[in-house]
């Protein structure tokens, strides 16, 4: 069973709030990486416990989005007006700060053949993500869809942004629903991907 997390981009210092409508603003600020029913390690090392905060399940939906309608009124149904969840928000100072600070500690426990990779992660957070970070468990996601439409995604960001990846069926019936990219290049070309799947969200989705 899929149960996404994403590593989020925010121009707040918070969760958007569906009762203020921010989540129609909350896309577009910066970079965002979605795990599947866990954060990855490199996330964890980016928060502190004093980074714990709660959002209600109602504020997931802008309360004048009338697609979302049906979504809000089962959510008040099953939780109410004030049941929370649990997320973890921080500003991008402090983390990298905290990440730069655990990085020989990860490193000695997890190898150094991941020196690299924890080097492009630094350098992802630095140059890709606004102001704060947010690793959020719940809130909605850009929707791919599923099935073909996944595959379609996939076509129009090789086609039209310039961008290779595949569509995560591909990989067995857990990749329903995802794309996948490979980030085995240059922090150059990874730099410039990014940037090109930036524009295309922005201006297609």
């Amino acid at each position: 069973m899929s149960h996404p997390v994403f590593l989020s981009s925010s121009a707040l210092p918070r969760m958007p709030e569906g009762s203020r409508n921010e989540w129609r603003g909350f896309f577009g600020h910066g970079g965002e990486l979605e795990a599947n029913a866990f954060f990855p390690l490199l996330w964890r090392a980016l928060f502190g416990a004093d980074d714990i905060r709660h959002a209600r399940f109602i504020d997931e939906y802008d309360i004048d989005d009338e697609a979302a309608a049906a979504d809000r009124a089962e959510c008040l149904e099953h939780f109410g007006a004030e049941a929370t969840y649990p997320y973890l928000v921080t500003d991008k100072r402090t983390a990298l700060a905290r990440l730069a600070s655990r990085r020989e500690a990860i490193l000695a426990a997890v190898g150094e053949r991941y020196r690299p990779i924890f080097d492009c992660f630094a350098e992802l957070i630095a140059h890709g993500f606004a102001d704060h970070l947010l690793l959020r468990t719940s809130g909605p996601g850009i929707g791919l869809g599923r099935g073909e439409r996944v595959g379609k995604l996939a076509d129009a960001l090789l086609q039209e942004a310039g961008v290779a990846c595949l569509a995560g069926p591909s990989f067995g019936p857990m990749g329903e629903g995802y794309i996948r990219f490979s980030i085995a290049n240059s922090l150059e070309n990874l730099n410039q991907a990014l940037e090109r799947i930036n524009g295309w969200v922005n201006k297609n989705l």
